[in-house]
């Protein structure tokens, strides 16, 4: 009965968000309160659905294992390592000594700390993914500071549930030799058995199915043998079928359940909201927020500048990390649970972890804004930051043509569509080319063809690229609402400039046109009538050779595209 209110209610505020144009998110964390004890009190077993909402962080952290490409992040490791630790320990130590000064014990200031220092990497990779910008090279950098910020929760959360904490080199041998363990028997399954077992039964959608849920069930347990958290093995569970080449299926195929539990965990996020943290001082309260929301942004922002971002760029990194974590409801669930940390402590940590994690995709997507507001704020009163040259990274991935662009084609957006039109064009016509994918980037700069790396809608990026002196703007990007913006800019500067754009539905081809879009394309529309009139050609004469024909011409096209 009660996991029918958690659901309902879900579903409920689901779709008022979905009508406001609001995250779920927040409606989720909405629900929660509603049917709490301060609100409804709708709720009469809340054991059961703790129980259910642990189950729902640990779906959360398999898939999150799932789709982490350490692969990607290797080249990135010294910056995300020593960035983390960085941030982490700075963060930790700020607040451990403010809130011992203010009063509160050792063992209360330094799980307040740990709760305040970690981010949620569930949140933003979520939220990179809404926006696609998991691909750049600032998307990659905050999974990666995530990343590393869980491997840390992961090794601390044993060592903080200790019988007060008393630390021995005996207690942290026998967690790492436990955490060895588990990781060889995940590198065991990954090199022995899973490739095996899924390959098998790849095309059985059941066993299929239940051989990935069997992986992050069999982790959890394991950890809960070695006496982890049960989010440790399912995040390892994760890991261990990230490297496999049936990971992006295993995602696709656990998602339904995954968004299940994790609606649950979010409810139950709201319900656990009490007033408690009124018998705090209210400078504790403030501070909280004021690390979430001013300290860890701020140190992100310094270690991205000094890894060689630019300050736009840093800026998003910062808000993106500017929340607490699912580590840090764990954290605090624990710390209350044995005692650890005051019902008052614990009341602020829901608090500001869940308006932390209801705020972010706020942060996220308005970020241009804040850019623009601090950035007229920070030229007046930081001039030595704004004389400092940053960037150096962002800047090696981009690849300019000798002589001054005048008269030239602009491509955004390098995927199938851009990269086939930046290779039809390259030879006859100047042009130059924009992404903000940094592999896709680099692999063109490898073949000496002119590309800027950068989001679309930046307007450093607009003047690289010349766009005031364009004569042709040619937008892939499917974010219809960047290339209207786009669209209606480049028109402003450049009058006499023609913009061709790709719409994915004819609703965004409209939009597209509004915008004073010069053409717009709808690729699928005009693949769906070329094969409608070669299948009405069949259907009428029976003659399979104009099939046949263009079948031989589009195999030859492909493996020659293939060779590249």
């Amino acid at each position: 009965m009660d996991l029918g209110i958690v659901i309902v209610f879900g579903t409920l505020m689901g779709c008022v968000a979905k009508l406001l144009k609001q995250p779920m998110l927040i409606a989720y964390i909405v629900a929660g309160i509603i049917i709490s004890p301060i609100g409804l009190a709708l709720i009469t077993s809340p054991l059961e659905i703790a129980i259910l909402a642990e189950l729902g962080v640990a779906f959360l952290l398999f898939t999150i294992g799932i789709q982490s490409n350490f692969g990607q992040l290797f080249k990135l490791k010294n910056t995300i390592i020593i960035g983390s630790l960085t941030q982490v320990v700075t963060t930790t130590g700020i607040v451990l000594v403010l809130m011992y000064l203010a009063g509160l014990g050792f063992t209360e200031s330094l799980y307040l700390g740990l709760i305040l220092a970690f981010s949620s990497t569930a949140i933003v990779v979520k939220q990179l993914s809404n926006m696609n910008l998991i691909s750049t090279l600032h998307g990659r950098l905050i999974v990666g500071f995530a990343l590393v910020q869980d491997t840390l929760a992961i090794l601390l959360l044993p060592i903080l549930a200790a019988q007060q904490m008393t630390f021995s080199f005996s207690m942290a041998g026998n967690i790492l030799l436990s955490f060895i363990v588990l990781a060889g028997l995940a590198v065991l399954l990954n090199r022995l058995v899973l490739p095996r077992l899924l390959k098998r039964f790849e095309k059985t959608k059941e066993l299929f199915y239940l051989i990935l849920l069997s992986c992050c069930f069999a982790f959890i347990y394991l950890s809960n043998v070695l006496n982890f958290s049960i989010v440790v093995g399912a995040f390892i569970g994760g890991l261990n079928l990230s490297a496999l080449p049936y990971s992006k299926e295993a995602s696709d195929r656990i998602t339904g359940l995954r968004d299940f539990f994790a609606t649950i965990f979010f409810v139950s996020l709201g319900m656990q909201a009490s007033l408690a943290f009124f018998g705090l001082p209210i400078a504790i309260l403030l501070l909280m927020f004021l690390v979430v929301y001013f300290l860890n942004p701020l140190i992100y922002f310094f270690i991205s500048l000094a890894s060689g971002l630019k300050s736009k760029s840093a800026l998003f990194v910062g808000l993106a990390l500017g929340q607490a974590s699912e580590f840090s409801f764990i954290l605090a669930n624990q710390g209350f649970r044995l005692g650890q940390i005051s019902p008052g402590l614990f009341s602020a940590s829901i608090l500001v972890i869940t308006v932390s994690m209801a705020s972010t995709p706020y942060f996220m997507e308005h970020n241009e804004g804040i850019y623009s507001f601090l950035n007229k704020i920070g030229k007046h009163f930081f001039p030595v930051i704004y004389r400092t040259k940053f960037g150096k990274k962002e800047e090696k991935l981009e690849y300019l043509p000798k002589k001054p662009l005048e008269k030239h084609t602009v491509i955004m957006g390098t995927g199938v569509l851009g990269q086939q039109l930046v290779s039809a064009l390259k030879e006859t016509h100047s042009l130059i080319a924009v992404d903000h994918d940094s592999n896709v980037v680099q692999k063109l700069i490898n073949k000496k063809l002119p590309i800027v790396y950068g989001e679309a809608n930046n307007r450093e990026v607009w003047q690289k690229v010349g766009l005031a002196k364009a004569k042709v703007l040619l937008l892939t990007i499917p974010d219809t609402n960047k290339v209207a913006t786009v669209i209606q800019n480049a028109k402003k500067t450049n009058p006499e400039i023609v913009a061709i754009a790709k719409a994915r539905n004819f609703k965004d081809a409209l939009e597209l046109y509004k915008s004073d879009a010069d053409y717009v394309v709808l690729p699928e529309v005009i693949g769906s009538n070329t094969l409608l009139k070669h299948l009405t050609h069949f259907l009428e004469t029976g003659q399979r050779n104009r099939i046949s024909n263009l079948q031989d011409e589009f195999v030859t096209y492909l493996n020659e595209k293939a060779k590249e």
